[in-house]
C-alpha cells in the first residue's frame, strides 16, 4: 500500500512539475498522455482511499464503542459516584471484549 502511495506521489509530482515549467492551459494540455496519467492517478487515490477506509473500518470494529461513555465523563468534572458508574460501565465493555476474543 505504501509503495503505491509513494508511487502516485511521484508522478504526480513530476506531472506537476512539466505543468509548472509551462503553466498555460494549452501547453498542459499537449502534455503527452496528460488526461490519461490523471485519470490514473485519480483511479488508483480511489483504490487507496477505499482501502483505508476498509482497514479503518476493521481496526474500528475491534474495540468496543464508549465514545458516549467517554463524552459523559469528560462532562462530569467532579462528579465521584458518576465517574466510577462511567469507568465501570467502560472497564466492562473492555473485558467483555477482551473475553470473546481470547
Amino acid at each position: 500500500m505504501l509503495f503505491i502511495l509513494c508511487s502516485v506521489s511521484t508522478e504526480f509530482l513530476g506531472l506537476m512539475k512539466k505543468v509548472a515549467k509551462s503553466p498555460l492551459v494549452m501547453d498542459v494540455l499537449n502534455i503527452a498522455n496528460v488526461q490519461r496519467q490523471l485519470e490514473r492517478l485519480a483511479d488508483l487515490l480511489s483504490k487507496i482511499q477505499k482501502a483505508l477506509g476498509e482497514y479503518l473500518e476493521r481496526e474500528r470494529s475491534s474495540f468496543p464503542r464508549c465514545g458516549q461513555s467517554l463524552t459523559v465523563f469528560f462532562g462530569m468534572k467532579w462528579h465521584i459516584d458518576a465517574i466510577a458508574e462511567t469507568l465501570l460501565q467502560s472497564h466492562s465493555a473492555v473485558y467483555t471484549s477482551y473475553r470473546t476474543a481470547v
